[in-house]
């Protein structure tokens, strides 16, 4: 039985419609299709217009994920998440990276909502949340933690899991060290952490992008690094979340990004990597054979700066961004590592 096979045996309730998709996974790990037909949305989350060429077990599986949106305020700001799963279930909170929001782990959250409570932030400026004038990283912590505990995944001595991805990491890092912020395990998930990093803003200023129509706009969706290993469907699905129609000052209504081009130009965030070992969890890592951002050498310095006996979880024909590339994969990845330090 191969890696996959035996997780697969472990972790899916074979009654379940996640277990016939699972297993239609080939060494190549191409479960999300194109080739399926097309179905409309079933779920508490508002489907993207343009958005008729889900799969039907894509949608099927919305369904039953019980996938809402929330806000809370927080320092004057809109903050703006995604639940799935059942209350009561095991906490998960899903940590976004740099200029990504909540969607971007939707497909993951598919495949874990039948076992875990999941909520997913979109920090200030990107997603449904609103935009700041600048953006300080402690900001984004204390934003995911409001939704967290508006979500029903922290607080009153609930103490979620917690998976980051990419940049996410300098989050989620940030609530694995403070006493005060517990969470009972951090899983990062191609993790940047250990690269250069500034207190000063290091991205030139852009201005806000139009588009004409929601396809022409979609088209022009790229992830940094640009590497693509996912189903194009996933891709043009994330595209189409991340676009709002805007109506300009003189009555035009065109589509833009609903990310602040500037979000990371304005950012201030020193480096956290020194500090992880002082986390007050365990810390686990899951990460791309196939990513530019995630080399033989930087795990090897994460193994080294940890305080505990790590665990590193590879995912085949995946690159950087693993929730758009091999979402079942890594959702099977975070079963077991949190069924490891039960």
């Amino acid at each position: 039985m191969g890696k996959w096979d035996a997780l697969i045996a472990e972790f899916v309730d074979p009654d379940g419609i996640l277990l016939q998709v699972l297993l239609t996974i080939d060494e190549e790990g191409k479960t999300l299709s194109d080739s399926h037909q097309k179905a409309p949305s079933e779920s508490g989350v508002p489907a993207a217009e343009g958005d008729s060429d889900l799969p039907d077990w894509f949608v099927e599986a919305r369904g039953r994920a019980n996938g809402r949106y929330g806000s809370v305020e927080h320092d004057g700001c809109r903050i703006a998440y995604q639940t799935w799963g059942r209350a009561g279930s095991p906490p998960l909170l899903m940590l976004h990276g740099a200029g990504a929001s909540s969607e971007w782990w939707e497909a993951t959250a598919l495949f874990l909502a039948d076992r875990f409570h999941i909520v997913a932030p979109s920090v200030s400026g990107v997603g449904r949340s609103q935009w700041r004038d600048s953006y300080r990283i402690e900001q984004s912590v204390e934003e995911a933690l409001a939704c967290a505990v508006a979500g029903g995944v922290a607080g009153s001595g609930i103490r979620p899991i917690c998976v980051a991805h990419s940049f996410g990491s300098e989050v989620g890092v940030r609530l694995a060290v403070d006493p005060a912020r517990p969470i009972s395990q951090l899983i990062l998930v191609d993790s940047i952490l250990g690269f250069d990093g500034s207190d000063e803003p290091a991205f030139a200023e852009r201005e806000r992008q139009f588009y004409p129509s929601l396809d022409d706009a979609a088209r022009r969706f790229s992830t940094l690094p640009r590497d693509d290993y996912g189903p194009k469907f996933l891709r043009r699905h994330v595209a189409r979340q991340s676009l709002e129609r805007v109506t300009l000052p003189s009555g035009e209504q065109l589509w833009s990004w609903r990310a602040d081009p500037n979000v990371m130009t304005r950012l201030v965030c020193a480096p956290v990597f020194d500090r992880i070992g002082d986390a007050q969890c365990l810390v686990d890592f899951i990460y791309g054979e196939q990513s530019s951002m995630n080399s033989a050498e930087l795990r090897e310095q994460h193994a080294k700066a940890v305080n505990c006996d790590a665990t590193f979880f590879g995912i085949e024909d995946a690159g950087h961004h693993i929730p758009v590339d091999q979402p079942e994969k890594l959702a099977l990845g975070i079963r077991h590592l949190a069924a490891l330090r039960k």
